[in-house]
């Protein structure tokens, strides 16, 4: 299995950032992202939250959807609740969480739209798709899952 990357956000980053990364960090200890299942090499899960971060920061998203691009999956993989999301880091943030954030009996489709219905959100779940999308071998069954979640939030690109 990889390492844990530790340059997973940069110094000079806002402190709130710097934050929801340690936090990140802190409660997906343990977790491991890819594998056999997806067909690509194990690594600490806190990368893939990581890199759906980077990918928002790159594409100029407002900071409290980077924040919510750390913290996306805590809730749905970690005995964390959206109040102490809403507690840390605001009602913003903790809003964009909990769009983007699995309920059960929810269809993808219906997780989608959600998301889709703020623009925050759709950001996020649009990088979380396009992150998990990027890490997948030819031909892998989740590439129509993503493909429709990416044509719900109307994205065009590649």
């Amino acid at each position: 299995m990889k390492k844990l990357d530790l340059t997973l956000v940069a110094p000079d980053a806002p402190l709130v950032i710097r934050k929801a990364a340690v936090f990140a960090v802190r409660h997906h200890v343990g977790a491991v992202y890819g594998g056999e299942r997806w067909g690509s090499e194990p690594e600490p899960f806190v990368h893939h939250p990581a890199r759906v971060a980077r990918r928002l920061t790159r594409a100029w998203a407002p900071s409290a959807a980077i924040v919510a691009g750390w913290l996306h999956d805590v809730v749905e993989d970690t005995e964390v609740t959206l109040d102490v999301i809403e507690f840390e880091f605001g009602a913003q943030v903790a809003g964009i969480v909990d769009r983007v954030t699995k309920i059960d009996g929810e269809s993808y489709d219906d997780r989608i739209r959600r998301a889709a219905a703020e623009p925050n959100s759709a950001l996020v779940k649009l990088h979380d798709i396009l992150e998990n999308r990027s890490k997948l071998p030819p031909g892998h069954s989740m590439a129509k899952r993503y493909a429709r979640g990416l044509e719900i939030l109307g994205y065009k690109g590649k």
